[in-house]
């Protein structure tokens, strides 16, 4: 086709009007802005490789969401024993605050988990872009958090929260205070946690005790044992027995006997639940 074009011309001075046409400023202008586009694009994807959160980034919800992923990393490379919570923790964390930019919280925690993540550089654009200091300090309590997943903050956590701490030039002493406070509260959770636990374990107990009370049978009776025990008390306490005893006598009858039924239930229950 190109060949064809350039067979038209008759002189020289035509093509080279043809090339100057083709070669106009909108076409170098277009190429210019998608050579840069390029080359921005390259350059960011070999500071992440570097570990930079570059300070000319400019400040949106998608870096600001890089830099909690990023400091999130540093603190899942320091100890990969227990990662499943702390990635639980942070997703939940991300669906909420950052809503639809949260979506690429998986593709960016690999890139970060590939390559060393230089703190500073991180810290210097937080600096930069969040002046407040309660805005930076939130993401100090984010990762604390995360840290208490599973309970405690180990020490190594606890080190690098010091650090950032520092780095991001917040208030130590506000910092202690804060993880205290946090911690208190955790404990408090799970000693509140413990003592429902063992309410309705007591109480799940106390129920079964009753139940082979009242169906006159042990916890080791068999589902026959159980079946035979029932049609026994319900021959023998069957309200229609007592229709002729008065409705005193009847009303107590149906109680014992929605006893009964009610206790056959229950453990009937138990012995499915836990049977091999």
């Amino acid at each position: 086709m190109v060949l064809f074009y350039v067979l038209q011309f008759r002189t020289e001075r035509e093509f080279q009007e043809f090339i100057s046409a083709i070669l106009s400023p909108s076409i170098i202008i277009t190429a210019l802005i998608l050579g840069f586009l390029i080359w921005k694009y390259s350059t960011e994807k070999e500071e992440i490789k570097k570990g930079i959160h570059s300070n000319d980034s400019k400040f949106d919800t998608e870096n600001i969401l890089k830099a909690y992923i990023s400091l999130s990393a540093f603190m899942l490379k320091g100890d990969l024993s227990d990662n499943s919570t702390k990635i639980a923790y942070m997703n939940n964390y991300f669906k909420k605050e950052f809503n639809e930019n949260y979506v690429s919280f998986n593709g960016d925690i690999h890139s970060y988990f590939k390559h060393e993540i230089k703190l500073d550089s991180v810290c210097e654009w937080l600096i930069q872009h969040i002046e407040i200091e309660r805005y930076r300090f939130k993401i100090v309590s984010f990762l604390t958090g995360m840290s208490l997943t599973n309970g405690t903050i180990k020490p190594n956590d606890y080190q690098f929260l010091k650090e950032l701490v520092n780095l991001l030039k917040l208030d130590q002493q506000e910092f202690e205070s804060m993880i205290n406070l946090r911690i208190r509260n955790n404990n408090r959770e799970e000693e509140s946690t413990k003592k429902r636990t063992r309410v309705r374990s007591n109480f799940s107990k106390s129920k079964s005790i009753l139940c082979y009370q009242i169906l006159n049978i042990s916890s080791t009776s068999s589902i026959e044992d159980i079946k035979k025990a029932y049609r026994k008390l319900v021959m023998k306490h069957h309200p229609d027995k007592f229709d002729s005893l008065g409705h005193s006598q009847l009303r107590l009858a149906q109680e014992k006997f929605l006893k009964i039924q009610g206790a056959y239930e229950y453990v009937m229950k138990i012995k499915r639940e836990t049977r091999v």
